[in-house]
């Protein structure tokens, strides 16, 4: 009885006891990842890191290993923070903060040093402090503290250094920060605060030095590299003498934007503020205004930003000032108004602010069925400015594009004329039409895109891109995939730097898993520069996990290259050569110009392999991209002495201004729905060859003989008559060709180039059937078929934009290897009058040997 009186009492003093919750901690697992890990494009958390969280802040802190990377160019972030955000507006967009980022690594977790006074009720994870190879830290030990309470809005981050030698140790803390691309930085000395900004995803980041009577300093450092942080004494340099110890501490916020972030600093550090609420409105019906959402705000003085923020969806941003004179300037999809002048004293101010009224378009793409489909719209203010809603990151609104993965939109757009440019890829018509807006109107741009080009047998594909993962961009990956979705890539693998990844949560995302087919993959992206790249996929996903599961680079390409076959006990996989180096691979390692055995032992593992630009193809050996040579000659010149790797095309888009589509593969197919076909099906015919390779037009090929057929990638056996074949050539409405070329064994055959001008009778200027023909090959030994079709002096055009829309259209086919005599096809070393440093026994090394070879 007397337990169960104990046990009442108990549960009664709970009852009645205020709630109270402390900041958490917890090492990520599977089962606690929903309930500590932020949303964010930045987040790089995986299974094993920290995670400290409080009522307001969350933030993770890389496991302290020495393999433990971000992503391709944020690395060894062992013990840094690599995400930070608040609980109740997430938007994770830090890379890294790296305590004492040049002097010191983080080696392991650690206890909590007695020297920092821990906070009642806080998160907290502390590691030891290693110094790197150029410190000069003898007898120095040093220990880096992160804590996160309930009620601040700031991360500490605390180091003790003591000195266990018999010298003086003069100190000059210093962190790194990598926080990339969108972001615009700045110092305000009278806060002793240094910040970061990202303004469009909506994220800002301060340090300030909290040790008191010290100061904050920064360096911008290169291109991919840490903002250097630096923290001194105001009254001299920090020395530690021999026996004691120093303790610097930090304090990291995040915020929505530097209104936001001020205000929080300010209030932490009991500063004078007055409180100013702007109001930003359309002038539209009802007299007050309907709210602007996202307009952009800025606090001007003495000629400088001091601080901006975006309106929420009433039209509000509030903020919290140092008294003093501010002129306010507010922008929105080009209105500006910059006449605000507001003295601010002790009581609170308001503005309201009233922009023009906008205009709106909005409607529904649709295809042939009434179905509405992902598409890109492109807007061109014609004597107004072109719209810009995002920046290359973004996903929807990227500049002047908005993407639907639907069809349907609904944008905003400053009063006045427009062209618009509906486009979903090289298989549609596009629309171009001319509209104009109204201000306070809505005009409907209802349209149907028509599939004029009839690919029955081929998918597309694009095999090679990139997004924020990868590391060195920051572009959304689910802008990436409404890319591929609105230009009507239908084979996506997912190929990000440096792990393995997937694109499913993405089209789950977009209601769009029907639309495409994907697997998991990844770019093994290695040194020496550019060789050492290579795509693989499929390839087991481990999500969460270092790398997602996938191998690590290797200094020696044909190391790298077999290592990434064999991965996954040696799977069925297509192993993709990027952007080679072919004379390099095939013969000069040291690229000295003289022969050498090269990097041919790649072509072991290799099964296909980039050859872009495509209209290099008629061009001399030097004439490529990045120092790297001809990469098509130099292809052919591969199929002359022997090797049969497919070639490809990708766009290895970075970002989402016309990022993906502007180059891709057609890949056969049993099926032309997508979401029906086999991964391996199309892997396979990608390491068989039978691929086209465009920028827009869609080229068949067929060589006929004996009663047989083929197409690109196929051999066919040619003996006692000559071969046919039959080549055609369609267009949407808004590219053209007028040369068709065939080239055998590496060469253009003057008797089967056809022009428009002089093979009238081939061409055609109507209808999406531009070329069509059947033509007998004179063929006295083994060849390969290459077919060229291309629009010399016609562009993409506006389709594409400024830039992809200046290159010429073509499409190159993979070859047809015909054997004229029966004994096998045999290439004839042909080096097409262009110098390759092969050895004179240099014998080919064939692709795909591995243990699931299928040929």
């Amino acid at each position: 009885m007397t337990r169960w009186r104990i046990l009442v009492a108990l549960l009664i003093g709970l009852t009645l006891a205020p709630c109270s919750f402390a900041a958490e901690q917890a090492r990520l697992t599977e089962q606690n990842w929903d309930a500590f890990v932020p949303a964010g494009k930045e987040v790089d958390a995986i299974y094993g890191d920290y995670a400290l969280k409080s009522d307001r802040l969350v933030a993770v802190i890389a496991d302290a290993v020495a393999t433990r990377n971000a992503n391709l160019t944020v690395k060894q972030v062992g013990g840094a923070l690599i995400d930070l955000t608040r609980v109740d507006e997430p938007s994770d967009q830090l890379s890294c903060l790296y305590p004492h980022a040049r002097g010191w690594r983080c080696s392991k977790a650690a206890k909590w040093p007695a020297e920092l006074e821990p906070v009642d009720g806080a998160a907290r994870q502390a590691f030891r402090l290693k110094p790197g190879k150029n410190a000069v830290a003898k007898g120095i030990k040093a220990v880096v503290g992160y804590e996160l309470a309930d009620g601040v809005d700031y991360l500490s981050v605390r180091t003790v250094f003591k000195n266990k030698g018999d010298q003086p140790f003069k100190l000059v803390p210093e962190d790194g920060v990598r926080a990339d691309n969108e972001f615009s930085f700045g110092l305000n000395k009278a806060a002793n605060l240094w910040w970061c900004h990202d303004d469009y995803w909506r994220q800002a980041y301060g340090v300030t030095v909290a040790t008191p009577g010290w100061k904050i300093a920064a360096k911008e450092g290169e291109r991919r590299r840490p903002y250097e942080l630096t923290y001194r004494p105001e009254s001299g340099d920090a020395v530690i003498q021999p026996g004691e110890s120093l303790v610097v501490e930090r304090r990291v916020y995040p915020a929505k934007d530097t209104l936001e972030l001020l205000a929080r600093v300010a209030a932490d550090q009991g500063a004078s503020t007055t409180q100013v609420k702007v109001t930003v409105n359309d002038g539209r019906e009802p007299i007050d205004g309907t709210p602007v959402d996202g307009a952009l705000v800025k606090a001007v003085a003495n000629g400088a930003v001091v601080a901006s923020g975006r309106t929420n969806a009433e039209g509000v941003v509030e903020a919290a000032l140092p008294p003093g004179e501010y002129r306010w300037v507010v922008e929105s999809l080009g209105r500006k108004d910059q006449d605000h002048v507001m003295q601010l004293g002790e009581a609170a101010e308001s503005l309201v602010v009233t922009l023009p009224p906008v205009g709106r378009i909005t409607g529904k793409i649709t295809d042939d069925t009434g179905e509405g489909v992902p598409c890109r719209l492109a807007f061109f203010g014609q004597g107004v400015a072109d719209p810009s809603w995002g920046p290359d990151s973004a996903v929807h609104g990227v500049r002047n594009l908005w993407h639907t993965a639907n069809g349907r939109f609904d944008v905003q757009l400053l009063p006045g004329e427009y062209k618009v440019v509906v486009s979903r890829g090289p298989e549609f018509d596009a629309v171009i039409k001319e509209l104009s807006v109204a201000a306070n109107e809505t005009t409907k741009l209802n349209e149907r895109l028509t599939r004029s080009v009839d690919t029955t047998g081929w998918i597309s594909a694009e095999l090679h891109s990139h997004s924020s993962p990868s590391g060195d961009n920051t572009a959304s990956q689910q802008g990436r995939v409404l890319n591929l979705l609105a230009d009507h890539l239908e084979f996506i693998p997912c190929t990000e730097h440096q792990r393995v990844d997937s694109y499913d949560a993405d089209l789950r995302y977009f209601d769009a898993e029907d639309r495409v087919l994907t697997c998991t993959g990844m770019e093994l992206t290695g040194a020496p520069l550019p060789l050492n790249h290579q795509n693989a996929f499929p390839l087991v996903h481990k999500p969460r996990t270092q790398n997602g599961g996938g191998p690590t680079t290797h200094p020696d390409p044909e190391v790298q290259i077999e290592r990434l076959a064999m991965w996954d006990s040696g799977s069925d996989k297509v192993v993709q050569i990027n952007h080679p180096n072919v004379a390099q691979m095939l013969g000069d390692r040291d690229e000295d110009g003289q022969s050498d055995r090269g990097f041919r032992q790649m072509f072991h593992f290799a099964d296909v392999m980039e050859v872009h630009p495509l209209d290099t193809i008629f061009a001399g050996p030097e004439e490529g991209r990045g120092g790297r040579g001809n990469a098509m000659l130099r292809w052919m010149q591969m199929l002359n002495l022997g090797y049969r790797v497919p070639g490809l095309v990708n766009t290895d888009a970075h970002y989402n201004y016309y990022g993906s589509g502007w180059l891709r593969n057609f890949v056969r197919c049993s099926t032309d729905n997508p979401a029906e076909a086999s991964v391996q099906e199309v892997c396979h015919a990608l390491e068989h060859g039978q691929v086209v390779m465009t920028n827009g037009p869609y080229l068949e090929v067929e060589a006929t003989a004996a009663g047989k057929t083929t197409g690109p990638g196929d051999d066919l056996v040619s003996v006692d008559a000559k071969p046919t074949l039959h080549v055609r050539v369609q267009c949407p409405n808004w590219l053209d060709i007028n040369r068709v070329q065939v080239i055998l064994n590496g060469r253009a055959v003057p008797e089967l180039n056809f022009l428009r001008t002089a093979d009238a009778d081939k061409f055609r200027g109507e209808g999406a059937v531009r070329f069509e023909c059947e033509l007998e090959l004179p063929l006295e030994q083994d060849a390969h078929v290459i077919v060229v079709a291309l629009g010399e002096g016609n562009r993409l055009g506006v389709v594409y934009g400024e830039a992809e829309g200046a290159a010429m259209p073509i499409a190159v086919s993979n070859p047809i290897f015909i054997d004229v005599d029966g004994g096998g096809f045999q290439a004839n070393g042909d080096l097409l009058d262009a110098p390759l440093p092969v050895e004179a026994d240099h014998a080919p090394t064939h692709g795909h040997d591995h243990v699931n070879h299928h040929h």
